[in-house]
């Protein structure tokens, strides 16, 4: 399977749908916000379609879904249905539209987590911060920079008596109540597009 995504950014050159292969086993649907790799980065998407098979052939390599920030069922397809017709209407960004539904802008949070490196310290202050940091299990960079200077950090990271990784998380709520306080929003904005297209329908 195949998904339709918008990355999630109010960049004009990426207004446009990108096509990304759906890995098997993974739930997502229309309105799922996914982690997408772009480019030499990892960015936030929102599926807007699904297809068994792409239109037209691809000629490049498509890239994998790398993994589902969340899933809200009930609403969504309404939702994308109504922030298409507000792109159109409106002669707006797709992403714009859609962000009129998240109570966060952007949901994609960037963290760079040091855990306690193999390597065995060379100097007591190096000693003293793995122990900090195993003690704690992980810890984010800039926190421990804070605490230790940064200086010592980027020296235990270079030493590997610290190794980081860069992890995602996202800000917005994937629980049921979102979708109930903008229920109210997204069915009077859907009702205006029918509406809309009720009287553009007429002769």
């Amino acid at each position: 399977m195949f998904a339709e995504i918008i990355i999630n950014t109010t960049a004009k050159r990426l207004q446009q749908t990108f096509s990304y292969i759906v890995p098997e086993g993974m739930a997502v649907r229309v309105g799922s916000r996914v982690l997408v790799p772009f480019g030499h980065r990892r960015e936030e998407g929102i599926v807007v379609a699904l297809q068994e098979h792409l239109a037209e052939p691809a000629d490049f390599t498509l890239k994998p879904i790398e993994g589902l920030l969340s899933t809200q069922t009930g609403f969504q397809e309404e939702m994308i249905r109504t922030a298409l017709w507000i792109r159109d209407y409106y002669v707006c960004n797709l992403s714009d539209a859609l962000r009129l539904f998240m109570i966060d802008k952007k949901g994609l949070v960037r963290r760079d987590v040091v855990s306690a490196g193999p390597a065995q310290p060379q100097t007591a202050d190096e000693a003293r911060l793995q122990t900090y940091v195993a003690g704690k299990g992980r810890c984010e960079k800039g926190a421990l920079s804070r605490r230790f200077g940064q200086d010592l950090v980027e020296k235990a990271l270079a030493s590997q008596v610290l190794t980081s990784r860069i992890c995602y998380r996202t800000r917005l709520p994937t629980r049921w109540k979102t979708g109930f306080l903008l229920l109210p929003t997204i069915r009077k904005l859907f009702f205006m597009a029918v509406a809309a297209s009720r009287n553009c329908s007429r002769p």
